[in-house]
Order: structure tokens, then C-alpha cells, then sequence
């Protein structure tokens, strides 16, 4: 069977959907019989969670673009595990893990969950020479990608995000007791990394909103990231009661179930994660028009789609939502029928192992060819 090595530079304290796909990844690959290898920054949740789940994980520092001295520990990993295939988690990787995989002759896969690779030469080059394909989650940056024009043929490949079934548990009730909201007040949460990516300044905006209006709303924000001390900073000069900042936390399906509504507030995303979840518990999502979200979310059907950076939009569908229980109780079971049917990680998975199969197949008749 085949020996694969992800390879993600995230930093120490990051956890966001690009590492839970590549955790999500290597456990179901594992389950299928692939010997399954992590490459991260050390002492980083990455790697936490990749012990927690039995993922044998390498660590090197991943200084910078030139950081040769990591570029040949991941060279020493693919001999000592007999690598077969590099997947690539950031555009970092890409250099560093794309660069060892040229060096040693293995095909490498880049997962880019957002349009980041920019249409610029040097991109062109590492993109062309470094990588054997491209994996995304949606279409619509696959059909970005297409406009720079320099991509081969069958380069980009399009594999929908998967979540896991959503887990039983009956501890909604004490957690929101935990919360210290009142039992008449409406639970708002929103879930990512703190970073500008999330636009979650304007769901604080949202928040003074409906402080103004005196609505019995509480906003709960999970995640943690460069930003934090920005957002609380925001919340104290508005004098925000109705909103707090959580911290990252393990268990957020539980949080999921004692949500009254799911708010996705980013100015720029994949196919995100945290709204699949949301959907699979029945918690009914508003999110921003990024992206993703169309492929995933009907409009006033399987959810809610506000324009990005639009905190009025955001007030309104939570005010539309609220005011028709029955209503937004049939678009959660239509969301949730569809995220627990078509995205799953099953489906995910299988899709990616025949993709992984045409490239080794291809890559070995080219090599046979060239030898």
C-alpha cells in the first residue's frame, strides 16, 4: 500500500480548515490501509492532534522560502518512510516539501483551499516545476485558476470538502447553563481563525447592532489567531455585552448544538468546514457570498447568503431567521440532509484515492518512459 506524507507549515497556535482537512485526510486514508505521515512545526496543535490520533508526525521548523536545512529533513522522512507522494498544505510547503519531493523523484499534490497562489512568474515557476497537480474544493477557484492561463491541461482537480457524521451528545443544555446566556436570549455562534480572512469585524459590528436595538442576541466567537487582541480591543471600545471571545476549543460540535443560528462572516473562503458541521447538527447558517458557499448553501432553502462586509446584511438574515422558527427549522433539516449525504468524508475520501491512482499511474508510466 501506498506511504503518504502531508506536509503542513501552519503556525504553532493555528488550527483552521486547511489542518483539519489534512488531519481529517490522513486518519481516513489510514482507515482505508495508506500508511499515512505528517510533517509539521513542532510543538505546534498540528502535531497535538495528530498524536491524539495516532498519526506519526515529523516536525521541522519551516523557517522561510530558503530554508534548506528543512527542505532536507523532509528529504530524510521520504527515505525513511519509503515515501510515495508529498500533499502540500501551503504555498510554503510548496517550496520547501515541493522542493524535496523534486529532489527524490515523488510526485507532489498541492491542496489549496483558498485562491492563493497569485498570477505572478515566480508562482508560475514553483507551480510548474515543484508541484505534479493541484487540488481544490470548489469550482469556482478552480475556474480563477484557469484565467492565469499557464496551468497544463487536468492540472486543477476539484474534491469537495467532507465532515464526519455529527457525534450524539446531550451536554447542549449544560454548556449553554456554562455560557452564562439567558435562557430567553438567542445564541449566535461563529467559529474560525482570527484573522482578516474571517472578517469578524463586522460581525462584531453586527453585534453593536443588536445592542442598539436591544435584541436578546448573544454572539459566541471560537477560534484563536494574530487578531485577537485586535477584536477584544474593538469589543471594549464599542462596549459590547453581548458578545465574547472563547479562545480555540476541541469540542465545538457541542457548541453547534446549543446554537440558535451559525454565522460565517469571511471576506474570502474555500469550501468551509465550520458550515458543513453546522449544517450536519441542523443549526441554521447564514453565510457571506464567498467562494464555496454557493456550492454548498441554496439561498432561503439550506440557508442564508448576506454579501461579504455587510454587517446590516448579517443583522437582517438573523432577523429573518428568528422571526419564522417553523421556517428556519425546515431549512436546517434541508441542510442538514445535504451536508450528511453529499459531503461526507467518505465521499472525500473516495474521490481522492482515484485521483492519487491516475497519478501514480501516470507518473510511473512517465518515469518507465524516461528511464
Amino acid at each position: 500500500m501506498r506511504n503518504i506524507l502531508f506536509s503542513d507549515s501552519c503556525r504553532k497556535n493555528c488550527w483552521g480548515g486547511v489542518e483539519k482537512w489534512v488531519l481529517m485526510m490522513a486518519q481516513s486514508l489510514r482507515q482505508r490501509g495508506y500508511h499515512t505521515y505528517l510533517m509539521c512545526r513542532p510543538e505546534s496543535i498540528l502535531q497535538s492532534k495528530a498524536s491524539e490520533n495516532a498519526i506519526p508526525a515529523d516536525v521541522a521548523n519551516y523557517t522561510n522560502s530558503f530554508d534548506l536545512f528543512t527542505v532536507l529533513q523532509i528529504m530524510q522522512v521520504i527515505h525513511r518512510h519509503r515515501i510515495d507522494l508529498i500533499v502540500c498544505a501551503t504555498n510554503l510547503d510548496i517550496k520547501l516539501a515541493g522542493l524535496a519531493g523534486k529532489l527524490t523523484g515523488i510526485p507532489v499534490v498541492s491542496r489549496q483551499g483558498l485562491a492563493l497562489i497569485k498570477n505572478s512568474y515566480k508562482y508560475r515557476f514553483l507551480v510548474r516545476h515543484f508541484t505534479t497537480s493541484i487540488i481544490t474544493n470548489t469550482d469556482s477557484i478552480k475556474k480563477q485558476y484557469e484565467t492565469y492561463g499557464w496551468f497544463p491541461p487536468d492540472f486543477i482537480k476539484v474534491i469537495p470538502n467532507g465532515i464526519y457524521p455529527p457525534q450524539k451528545t446531550t451536554v447542549a443544555k449544560d454548556l449553554k447553563c456554562k455560557l452564562q446566556t439567558s435562557p430567553s436570549h438567542k445564541i449566535i455562534l461563529s467559529a474560525g481563525r482570527l484573522n482578516t480572512q474571517k472578517g469578524f469585524e463586522y460581525l462584531i459590528e453586527t453585534a453593536q447592532m443588536a445592542q442598539a436595538t436591544q435584541q436578546k442576541w448573544d454572539f459566541i466567537l471560537l477560534g484563536s489567531g494574530k487578531l485577537e487582541v485586535e477584536l477584544k480591543n474593538k469589543i471594549s471600545e464599542l462596549g459590547l455585552k453581548n458578545i465574547k471571545l472563547m479562545g480555540f476549543k476541541k469540542n465545538i460540535h457541542e457548541y453547534y448544538l446549543c446554537a440558535d443560528v451559525f454565522v460565517l462572516s469571511s471576506i474570502a473562503e474555500g469550501t468551509p468546514n465550520v458550515v458543513l458541521e453546522a449544517m450536519s447538527y441542523k443549526c441554521p447558517v447564514i453565510a457571506t457570498d464567498v467562494d464555496g458557499v454557493k456550492d454548498i448553501i441554496i439561498n432561503q432553502k439550506s440557508g442564508w447568503i448576506v454579501p461579504a462586509r455587510n454587517s446590516s446584511a448579517i443583522y437582517h438574515a438573523l432577523q429573518e431567521c428568528f422571526a419564522d422558527p417553523e421556517r428556519s427549522r425546515k431549512i436546517a433539516e434541508e441542510a442538514c440532509y445535504i451536508a450528511c449525504n453529499k459531503y461526507t468524508i467518505k465521499n472525500t475520501t473516495d474521490r481522492f484515492i482515484e485521483y492519487i491512482t491516475q497519478i501514480f499511474a501516470k507518473y510511473e508510466k512517465d518515469h518507465h518512459k524516461n528511464a
